[in-house]
């Protein structure tokens, strides 16, 4: 406390960065106090960047003020979390922003969607984001790829064998591929940093290799693979077992588990938390069992040739899609095999 009122303040921030900051608070009566709208974040799991740009932001901004709402916050388990967040839903007492990465399925995420829970931001991206790319070095060809890749199993039912390439949802799968260019350009972290460019693509091997992209991005990451739950503890728990190291005055310090060079700084990791551990267990959650690779590359080899003509203006993307589901339902007939009842 200084002598005339102020509150001098030291803090380091509680994530792999460390900042530190002083700053000198002022008492402020709470009717002098400018009211700024509230906007509730939903989430299941909270990164610690995530924490630290919502501190950021309700610093800097004088109109909104971010309140996070975490719904496994205490004793809560993810089950009891998932059903605290349906009856917020159904009692109009939803959050206005929800984070539906890690902790929610596939299935659970198109199930808010197909309940009209969710707002569609395909044309407040128009809006805002219209002169920015989408995704890092993605052309139409490679963007339609990656999102078939991740949707397959909702267009091929892998126990009868039967295609639905003729939905909706996977019309706008082409129209939004349409609109990537036909070269692909690559770019670097940094583009995707200040916002040049909003998504890219990234492989998660490894715990670590999430606190990686924490580190830089503070978002979920995602990518197709099978692993035995055994195998993916086993990771984990060797990934949280802390290494000790004595320092220059014979002291035990904690070794970090790996470091990388960061443009020209080296960040060093150290053994992941069990909160960070239980994240990344809810990412591989959300992934699921894809479909065989030689089967989906074969579909998606189809899909290419005759979407071709749509990005051309040759089709339509109704017609192009009904040529699609015609030959995607053959190919199967011809070469998936359909489990026994």
């Amino acid at each position: 406390m200084l002598e005339d009122g102020r509150i001098a303040v030291f803090s380091v921030q509680n994530d792999s960065q460390g900042e530190c900051e002083v700053a000198l608070l002022t008492k402020t009566q709470k009717e002098n106090v400018p009211e700024k709208t509230v906007i509730t974040y939903g989430c299941v799991y909270p990164s610690s960047l995530l924490c630290a740009q919502v501190v950021r932001f309700n610093k800097l901004n004088t109109q909104f003020r971010i309140e996070l709402k975490q719904y496994t916050e205490g004793s809560m388990d993810i089950n009891a979390a998932k059903d605290a967040l349906r009856m917020d839903i159904l009692s109009g007492n939803a959050p206005d922003i929800l984070d539906i990465g890690a902790g929610f399925s596939e299935e659970e995420n198109f199930a808010l969607i197909e309940a009209g829970a969710l707002e569609d931001l395909t044309s407040l991206y128009s809006e805002h984001y219209g002169d920015k790319k989408l995704v890092q070095g993605f052309n139409r060809g490679k963007m339609l790829e990656a999102l078939c890749q991740l949707n397959m199993d909702r267009f091929v039912d892998q126990e009868t064998g039967e295609c639905h390439f003729e939905e909706e949802s996977f019309l706008q799968i082409l129209e939004l591929a349409g609109r990537f260019g036909g070269e692909e350009k690559q770019a670097g972290f940094e583009q995707v940093r200040n916002g040049e460019i909003l998504f890219m693509e990234a492989s998660l091997l490894s715990v670590s290799d999430f606190q990686y992209y924490e580190y830089l991005f503070g978002d979920e990451v995602r990518r197709e693979f099978r692993l035995k739950k055994s195998v993916i503890d086993m990771l984990c728990e060797e990934q949280m077992e802390i290494e000790y190291e004595e320092d220059e005055e014979g002291n035990l310090q904690e070794r970090s588990k790996t470091s990388w060079k960061i443009d020209d700084m080296v960040v060093k990791y150290y053994a992941v938390t069990k909160k960070e551990a239980d994240y990344f267990k809810g990412l591989l959650e959300q992934i699921g069992n894809s479909m065989d690779t030689g089967v989906s590359q074969g579909l998606i080899t189809i899909i290419q040739e005759e979407a071709a003509a749509y990005f051309e203006g040759v089709k339509p993307v109704e017609e192009a899609a009904r040529v699609i589901q015609n030959r995607a339902q053959n190919y199967i007939n011809e070469t998936f095999h359909i489990p026994d009842k």
